[in-house]
C-alpha cells in the first residue's frame, strides 16, 4: 500500500514536470486529443514554465528530462540514437543528454576521488583539472595527470547517482507488473523481464570496475593491432566509483561529415567489420563479448547510417578508433 503511494506520487511528479516544460506532446503523437494534455495541466497545477513555448519540442523535452534525473536521461539518450522511431529533429536535440548535462563541482569531484582512492589528490595525480570536460547521467569526466606527466581521463560517477535510479526503476518494475498481471497478452513481451534486466544492467554500470575491466580486456586483444587502439586502464586510480585510462586525442565519429569524408567513413565500416569477424572467430573473445566490452567502454551516444549501428562514445581518425573517453553509459 505504502509503495503504491510512493509511486503513484512520483508520477503525478513526473507528470507534473512534463507539462511544466510543455513535453506532453509525446501524449499527442501517441494519439490523445490536444484538449487532454491541456485538462492534464490544469488538473496538475502545472502552468507553462516562463520561455518554453519560444523553444522545439525535443529541446523542452530534454530539459524536462534533465530535471526528472539520470533514469530519464538514459531514456532520453537511447531515443536519440533512433531517428527511426522519434525522427530527425527530436533525436538530434535529446543528443545533448549525452555529454552536455551540467556538472557537478570540482570539490565534489574531489572528494570522490579521495575517498574511493584513499589518497589526497597531490599525492595520486602531478595535475587535476577542476572544470570536467564531459557530463552525462551517470558519470562525469575530468583531464588530469600522473605524477610522471601522462595525460588521464578521470571519470567519476555522480554524487548520489545510486539512490536516484533505484528510486525510477523501482517505479518501472512497479509499474510493468501492474501492466503484466492483468493482461496475460502482453506476456509475451515480458515487460517484469525486461525492467529486470535493465536493472541488473545499471547495477554493474554503477561499479566502473566491470567497465574498466571490459575495455583492459578489449584493449588486449587488439593488443599490437594498428588500426584499432583502446586506451589502457590506470588500475592504481581506479575503483568503484572512480576509472581512470590513458588520454587519446582523437575526433568524434559523429564529427566526421560522411558527405565531404567518405573515404575516412568507408574506412573505419571496413576497420569495424574486420575486427568483428576476426576476433570472434580466432580468438576466444566472443562476438557477444567484444560487443559487451564495446559498450561498457563508451562514452557517448550517437547514429552512425554509413556504418549501420549505433556506437558510444568512440572517436576516429585514418588509422585508428578509439574511445577517447568514459563520460557515460
Amino acid at each position: 500500500m505504502l509503495a503504491g503511494l510512493r509511486h503513484f506520487r512520483r508520477i503525478i511528479t513526473v507528470a507534473r514536470i512534463l507539462a511544466r516544460h510543455d513535453a506532453l506532446f509525446p501524449l499527442e503523437r501517441a494519439g490523445l486529443p490536444r484538449v487532454f494534455t491541456g485538462l492534464l495541466r490544469i488538473v496538475l497545477l502545472a502552468p507553462r514554465k516562463s520561455g518554453v513555448r519560444q523553444i522545439r519540442p525535443g529541446e523542452r523535452l530534454t530539459l524536462a528530462m534533465t530535471a526528472l534525473g539520470p533514469a530519464f536521461v538514459k531514456l532520453g539518450q537511447a531515443l536519440s540514437v533512433r531517428p527511426d522511431l522519434v525522427g530527425d529533429t527530436l533525436a538530434d536535440d535529446l543528443r545533448s543528454l549525452q555529454d552536455n548535462l551540467p556538472a557537478f563541482s570540482g570539490a565534489q569531484a574531489r572528494t570522490i576521488v579521495e575517498t574511493e582512492l584513499n589518497g589526497t589528490i597531490e599525492d595520486l595525480f602531478g595535475s587535476f583539472d577542476d572544470t570536467a570536460i564531459a557530463a552525462a547521467s551517470i558519470a562525469q569526466v575530468h583531464k588530469a595527470t600522473t605524477p610522471d606527466g601522462d595525460a588521464i581521463a578521470v571519470k567519476l560517477l555522480r554524487p548520489g547517482i545510486e539512490a536516484a535510479f533505484a528510486r525510477d526503476l523501482d517505479l518501472a518494475l512497479w509499474a510493468a507488473q501492474r501492466v503484466q498481471n492483468p493482461r496475460p497478452e502482453l506476456n509475451r513481451l515480458r515487460p517484469v523481464e525486461a525492467v529486470q534486466t535493465i536493472i541488473r544492467s545499471v547495477e554493474m554500470e554503477m561499479d566502473l570496475r566491470f567497465e574498466a575491466a571490459a575495455a583492459d580486456e578489449l584493449r588486449q586483444n587488439f593488443e599490437g593491432d594498428p588500426t584499432f587502439s583502446v586506451p589502457a586502464v590506470d588500475w592504481l586510480r581506479t575503483g568503484r566509483r572512480v576509472m581512470t585510462t590513458a588520454w587519446i586525442d582523437a575526433t568524434p565519429m559523429n564529427e566526421i561529415d560522411p558527405d565531404t569524408e567518405n573515404s575516412t567513413a568507408r574506412r573505419l565500416s571496413r576497420i569495424l567489420r574486420e575486427r568483428f569477424s576476426c576476433r570472434s572467430s580466432a580468438t576466444a573473445f566472443s562476438m557477444p563479448t567484444f560487443i559487451r566490452a564495446t559498450f561498457l567502454s563508451m562514452t557517448k551516444a550517437w547514429s552512425m547510417p554509413w556504418i549501420s549501428a549505433s556506437w558510444d562514445g568512440w572517436t576516429a581518425r585514418p588509422g585508428s578508433i578509439s574511445p577517447r573517453c568514459c563520460t557515460d553509459s
